[in-house]
């Protein structure tokens, strides 16, 4: 990267991991959240590179807000039980901790609305690390993502040095919520009891309702394709001894569906004490990879990925 990059000065307060870019509009969505008021920062980036809006909203309690989702017309926020508390911290307890009988809320604010425009939708005590997508559906708000109902203690941030837990090794699964915008219902129902994290689309349908979606499978390290027209799912085991990290979708250059493309991922031989950069056929997802790239060390796991083509990366350099 060329450095860090602020907005002209109107930057200034955290930005977290998990913007979304808008493919139709290209505006980008990004928040930032802080254990000091304000708790939670909210901006829309214009097409040009402008922060063109930016809110804070107040939370009952500073608390750890990894990820959001976006639809066409709203951004959602999620206000989950694992909090921050300095008071905590300065009697020798850990700052950060569950709290589940707070239980959960799920904010819905309009895109370019204000704070006092916020509505909150109750559902029980979870936390979720990744969102997998949201839509509209009628009077419905729709979110897909990743919930953990349990948040170990052994999990911390950071984690100690020299651990050897494994902080990803929780009960994890695929989730629904559906937030009535008329009735101010929630609903939440599991679409799967496998544990799978670092949930992927194919991006250029983000914010809209999408047939298909990929994930990490967290116990076996392979990947798995959902089907949510079929209600069905596929898995793609890496081999024994052999770990994968998230699938990146990459979208042919002239697709015939959503799925027509690839899945983009490093996986790590145990055994070798290598990694590939491993390709699979979205479409034949149960088959061999179409490739299989040797690399000659090993890749850290990395926690995320993005594919930007050659006409994007020619496109930002003409832009700086």
């Amino acid at each position: 990267t060329i450095g860090p990059y602020n907005y002209g000065g109107k930057l200034r307060h955290p930005f977290t991991a998990h913007p979304k870019i808008d493919p139709l509009t290209g505006e980008m969505m990004f928040f930032g959240y802080s254990p000091l008021a304000p708790l939670l920062q909210y901006n829309v980036v214009s097409p040009s590179g402008e922060l063109s809006n930016t809110t804070g909203v107040r939370l009952q309690k500073p608390v750890m807000m990894h990820d959001f989702a976006v639809t066409e017309h709203y951004s959602i926020f999620m206000d989950l039980p694992v909090t921050f508390d300095l008071r905590r911290q300065a009697r020798g307890e850990p700052m950060l901790a569950y709290e589940p009988g707070r239980g959960s809320r799920f904010g819905v604010l309009p895109r370019h609305g204000r704070a006092k425009e916020i509505r909150w939708f109750d559902s029980p005590g979870c936390f979720i690390f990744h969102t997998l997508n949201a839509y509209e559906e009628g009077d419905d708000i729709v979110l897909m993502a990743c919930r953990l109902s349990e948040f170990p203690d052994s999990i911390k941030f950071p984690p100690p040095k020299n651990s050897s837990d494994d902080p990803f090794d929780v009960p994890t699964a695929l989730y629904r919520w559906r937030f009535n915008m008329q009735s101010g219902e929630t609903r939440e129902e599991a679409l799967d009891d496998l544990a799978v994290d670092f949930p992927r689309i194919n991006d250029k349908l983000l914010g809209r309702a999408t047939r298909f979606g990929y994930a990490l499978d967290l116990q076996m390290g392979g990947l798995v394709k959902y089907d949510f027209t079929k209600a069905t799912s596929a898995s793609h085991p890496h081999g024994l001894g052999r770990k994968g990290g998230e699938p990146v979708f990459v979208s042919r250059p002239d697709p015939k569906a959503e799925d027509d493309g690839w899945l983009v991922s490093f996986v790590y031989d145990e055994a070798e004490e290598k990694s590939e950069l491993v390709i699979v056929d979205a479409q034949d997802f149960t088959s061999t990879p179409v490739a299989r790239v040797k690399i000659p060390a090993r890749v850290p796991f990395g926690f995320h990925g993005t594919w930007l083509t050659a006409d994007q990366l020619a496109s930002q350099r003409g832009s700086v």
